[in-house]
């Protein structure tokens, strides 16, 4: 419970791995906090005030009323539908949340938004965020669900939760030089897959992916128009694709116009896609789909 104190200045993720670390060890929350390196003695004991914490958390735990029970509950479930989760793993999810709380609830995922409906032995109610399942970012999906167990397993109230959940929300994505690599890295390996199997093949396809995948973070930054970074991205591949062919390239080197966009198509989207076509969910299949493959 007193770990969730650090969650807004050290996130929700790393405030979780000091209270494993602390229970898996046998050593103190300040032990663990500190062996961490995320955050010093002093700022430790400004923010961990046991007794404050504790008659805090009786009074933010009182009986949430339905209202806030559904709040939570959409917080948790969209911040798992945008960030890459599958359609059935986020209501699941939901289905689980509101067993916690002795709610009846069904979700109803669309593109552009998600709908709750919650109802408890008095009341029924009906509630939806928008949301646009158009990101990727597993990192907050695993912070999320380990979220969802310390919530089940009671190491995590209903008014912490909420603001683990906020935390993990406005989460930083990894950053973009990790990103560029990891793109330029994964688009060799697939290529050598494909049967590229010289070096300037690979050192040119490392190349073009990773402008390909700066030119995704740079308009990332300006426009938030989920069809501007594919279309750029196919954009770079025309001419790559055109210098290849204006130099007689290799026929295996002219694949290399393929990888700025290769980069762009989202595994996650079109997985789950594919899956909601399966559910018979048509009309939210074809919406990943079409996102994912401009």
């Amino acid at each position: 419970m007193l770990v969730t104190a650090l969650s807004p200045v050290i996130g929700y993720d790393k405030a979780s791995k000091i209270a494993h670390r602390a229970m898996d060890e046998d050593t103190t929350l300040k032990q663990a906090a500190l062996a961490s390196g995320w955050i010093d003695e002093k700022a430790f004991d400004q923010i961990v005030d046991a007794k404050k914490m504790v008659s805090s958390y009786w009074n933010t735990e009182a009986d949430l009323n339905l209202e806030e029970q559904s709040d939570l509950i959409l917080a948790f479930a969209r911040v798992l539908y945008i960030n890459g989760q599958s359609t059935d793993e986020t209501l699941s999810a939901a289905e689980r949340l509101g067993g916690i709380f002795g709610l009846r609830s069904v979700m109803l995922p669309r593109w552009g938004e998600l709908q709750l409906q919650a109802e408890d032995r008095h009341t029924r109610l009906c509630c939806l965020v928008a949301a646009d399942p158009s990101g990727v970012n597993m990192d907050r999906v695993a912070a999320t669900m380990r979220a969802m167990e310390d919530l089940h397993a009671g190491r995590l109230g209903p008014g912490q939760a909420m603001e683990a959940i906020r935390s993990i929300s406005e989460a930083a994505p990894a950053p973009a030089w990790l990103f560029t690599i990891a793109a330029a890295v994964g688009a060799v390996a697939l290529a050598v897959l494909f049967g590229v199997r010289h070096f300037p093949a690979g050192a040119l396809i490392f190349a073009s992916v990773a402008t390909g995948a700066m030119v995704r973070r740079s308009l990332a930054h300006y426009s938030s128009n989920i069809f501007l970074q594919p279309f750029c991205a196919a954009l770079l591949a025309g001419i790559i694709g055109a210098l290849a062919v204006r130099y007689q390239l290799s026929s295996a080197l002219r694949l290399v116009a393929v990888c700025p966009c290769m980069v762009l198509v989202p595994g996650p989207a079109v997985l789950n896609g594919a899956l909601d076509l399966i559910q018979s969910r048509i009309h939210l299949g074809a919406a990943r789909l079409i996102h994912a493959c401009p």
